[in-house]
């Protein structure tokens, strides 16, 4: 899950990858993971505060369901990615932290930092290029442990 997650980024950023819903209206994201039938909840989070906007969605399947959220602010891209699963599958962690009693497994590829942590029945992870700790970050407030 981890390389697939990296590639599904890398095919973002290239602008390689087009979004299937592309809005910049997280109800509307929402609406279309409920029409492709998601089986898990799939609530749209907004980083607007943090100058990032939703650019839209995907659906990615191979050997697993996995809804892809997009962003865009000042130049950069960047994704989250939740699926059906536990942390417990992931190996190979770069570091462990913890914050406010959550686990958060971060891996770096080049210049890539993945930061996964658990929310109930779902795995969720965000992606970004650039400075590790702003990716740690943003994952710390989209899964509220900042």
């Amino acid at each position: 899950v981890v390389r697939a997650v990296a590639a599904d980024f890398r095919d973002f950023r290239s602008g390689a990858m087009s979004l299937q819903r592309q809005t910049a209206d997280a109800a509307n994201l929402e609406a279309y993971f409920q029409e492709e039938r998601v089986p898990f909840p799939t609530p749209v989070f907004t980083f607007d505060p943090m100058g990032f906007s939703v650019a839209g969605g995907s659906v990615m399947e191979n050997g697993r369901i996995r809804a892809l959220f997009a962003y865009e602010g000042g130049g950069e891209r960047m994704i989250c990615e939740m699926y059906a699963g536990t942390t417990g599958d992931l190996t190979g962690a770069t570091e462990v932290r913890e914050y406010d009693g959550k686990l958060f497994f971060v891996y770096r590829m080049n210049d890539l930092t993945m930061v996964f942590w658990q929310d109930g029945p779902v795995v969720c992870v965000l992606v970004m290029g650039g400075d590790p700790e702003r990716a740690i970050t943003f994952a710390r407030v989209k899964a509220g442990a900042a």
